[in-house]
């Protein structure tokens, strides 16, 4: 009777431990939020001219050059920031990868690259 309880009581379940931070970590990676991402015009240039974005990425335009600039889709011009003066800012959430340039000046480039 001695062994019986003795097996009885090795075979006895106890619930399993659930980590719950590995369902916690892999929901933070699936679900990233949207980034915002600070593009600075300065130098006659875009700087980044070449922007890394993920779809509901927001995009800040802010013109720190001296004189006034935009940002235009290229080469259709599907969408177009005002006219931007010195220190004023325009905010855009890109749907696809573009080309963009300063209309005003249209050496200044650059690219979306939407993932």
């Amino acid at each position: 009777m001695c062994i019986a309880l003795t097996f009885a009581s090795c075979n006895k379940t106890e619930p399993a431990n659930i980590e719950p931070e590995a369902t916690t970590t892999q929901t933070e990676e699936t679900l990233k939020p949207s980034e915002t991402q600070k593009i600075s015009i300065v130098g006659m240039k875009f700087t980044p001219n070449v922007i890394e974005a993920k779809s509901g990425d927001t995009l800040i335009f802010t013109n720190n050059d001296i004189v006034a600039h935009n940002v235009t889709q290229l080469p259709g011009k599907k969408w177009a920031s005002p006219l931007l003066q010195p220190g004023e800012s325009w905010t855009f959430v890109p749907t696809q990868s573009d080309s963009l340039f300063c209309s005003i000046h249209p050496t200044m480039k650059g690219y979306i690259n939407l993932q």
